[in-house]
């Protein structure tokens, strides 16, 4: 998966506002999907295209980004070898697993979820709805290490409040360090 976008350059180049807007959606991207380890982005103006690949490297401390690019190139499709179309038409027809992509999907023991769609983005963590033998669940991933006290909190928090013994409380089916899996509230409405 790559992230492209059209702009309007205001020179002959990019401006470093442009490029640092559309490198910030790369690096967005890697943070709701945690997995992954880096992303293509293109900017062009259609007459030129940069390409910049942002990469995740993630200690377990905080999460870093670091960057490469291509120079600048012409669109405009030509013989020879020093043109942005090879380019273009070289990421159009990778496959997703070469350009980055993981499939979503986790795995507790023996059990695999798989993440359907994102849900929202919290300061502290990102919500996914995912499946798990055909029903579906909430999945809950911190976005870095810094934020792992605040997932064990919310775990602690809720095999406190599962002794009620309420329907209307997310039940947690799967935990890890950095990962809670629950019943979806639509779900514990249905209970």
């Amino acid at each position: 998966m790559a992230i492209g976008e059209v702009k309007k350059r205001t020179g002959e180049n990019f401006s470093n506002a442009q490029i640092g807007q559309a490198i910030s959606f790369g690096e967005k991207l890697l943070q709701v999907q945690p997995r992954r380890s880096f992303v293509l982005v293109l900017l062009t103006n259609c007459i030129t295209i940069d390409i910049y690949r942002v990469t995740r490297v993630d200690n377990h401390q905080k999460t870093q980004f670091t960057y490469e690019y291509v120079a600048p190139r012409p669109l405009e499709y030509n013989s020879t070898d020093d043109n942005g179309w090879k380019y273009m038409v070289t990421i159009m027809e990778s496959s997703p697993q070469d350009l980055g992509w993981v499939e979503p999907s986790l795995k507790f023991d023996d059990n695999i979820i798989t993440l359907t769609r994102a849900i929202g983005v919290g300061r502290t963590s990102i919500v996914y709805e995912g499946k798990h033998n055909n029903e579906s669940v909430a999945v809950k991933m911190v976005k870095k290490a810094d934020y792992l006290p605040c997932i064990k909190t919310e775990v602690d928090a809720l095999k406190d409040l599962s002794k009620l013994g309420s329907p209307h409380i997310p039940r947690i089916l799967f935990q890890n360090e950095d990962t809670l899996v629950m019943t979806p509230w639509d779900y514990t409405q249905r209970s």
